[in-house]
C-alpha cells in the first residue's frame, strides 16, 4: 500500500505545479481581442469620411469708402435740381495742376458770398482724378451718382478743301465710370475753347461732346440742356466776379 501512494503522489504534485502554470499564464497573458479593438479604433479615426460640411456665410466684402459729408451733399444739391451733375469754372492757373502749388492756388479761392471755396468744399483739394489738355482754365466737374460715366475729348478745329469750318472730337484725355469728381484744366472761352465733356448717367440721361463756352452775354457757361433745350443738365456752382 505505501509503495502505491509512494507512485501516485509524484504525479498529483506534478498535476497541481501543471494546473497552476496555466491558471497564472491565463490571469496575466493579455488576449488578442483588445489588440483588434484598438486596431479597429486607430482604423476608424483614420478613415477618410464622407460627410460634408456646409456654409451659408457670405464672403466678407471689401468695405467701400465713404463719401465726405461736402461731397454728398453736393450730390444732394445735384439731386434736388433734377440735373445730372455740378460743375464750377474756378478761375485762371498757369502752372501744373499735381503741384503742391495749385494746392495753394485752391485755398485762395472764395465763394460769391465770400467764404473760402476749400471751407465749403474741402472734397475740391483731394480730387485726383484729372484731365489736362492745353491751356489754363480750371473746371471742376461732380457727376449726380457713383457709377455715373465721364469723359473729356480734345476738341480740333480745321478747314476743309472748300475753305468750310470743321469741329470734331479728338482724343480722349479722361474717362471714368465710377461717379468721382475730376479737375479739368484746358482752354475755353467764347471762341475756340478745345475741350468737350459727355456725361452717362445710370439713370439713363445722357449728353455727348458737350464743348464748354462761355456766353458772350453775361460771361457765364453754357450748360448742356435736355432735348426741349428747358432744363439745364449740369448745376453751376460757379463763383462769378459779375
Amino acid at each position: 500500500m505505501r509503495k502505491h501512494l509512494a507512485a501516485v503522489l509524484p504525479v498529483l504534485v506534478a498535476g497541481a505545479l501543471i494546473a497552476g502554470c496555466a491558471g497564472e499564464t491565463t490571469a496575466t497573458s493579455p488576449t488578442s481581442q483588445p489588440e483588434q479593438t484598438q486596431s479597429e479604433a486607430t482604423a476608424t479615426q483614420d478613415a477618410p469620411t464622407n460627410e460634408t460640411t456646409s456654409s451659408t456665410e457670405t464672403p466678407a466684402q471689401p468695405a467701400q469708402p465713404e463719401e465726405s459729408a461736402d461731397l454728398a451733399s453736393v450730390r444732394e444739391e445735384i439731386a434736388s435740381n433734377g440735373t445730372m451733375g455740378a460743375i464750377w469754372y474756378l478761375g485762371m492757373y498757369d502752372g501744373d495742376i499735381a503741384s503742391d502749388d495749385f494746392s495753394s492756388w485752391l485755398s485762395t479761392l472764395t465763394c460769391e458770398d465770400g467764404t473760402s471755396l476749400l471751407a465749403k468744399y474741402p472734397f475740391i483739394a483731394d480730387v485726383t482724378a484729372k484731365a489736362v489738355t492745353e491751356g489754363s482754365d480750371i473746371y471742376c466737374i461732380v457727376p449726380a451718382h457713383a457709377g455715373d460715366s465721364v469723359s473729356v475729348c480734345q476738341w480740333l478745329y480745321s478747314t476743309t478743301d472748300d475753305g468750310q469750318w470743321s469741329e470734331k472730337a479728338g482724343d480722349t484725355i479722361y474717362a471714368s465710370d465710377t461717379g468721382e469728381p475730376v479737375l479739368i484744366q484746358a482752354s475755353a472761352g467764347e471762341f475756340n475753347p478745345n475741350f468737350a465733356v459727355s456725361l452717362h448717367g445710370t439713370d439713363g440721361r445722357s449728353f455727348d461732346n458737350h464743348v464748354l463756352v462761355t456766353s458772350g452775354m453775361d460771361g457765364k457757361l453754357v450748360l448742356p440742356t435736355d432735348e426741349q433745350g428747358d432744363q439745364a443738365l449740369l448745376t453751376d456752382l460757379s463763383s462769378y466776379a459779375y
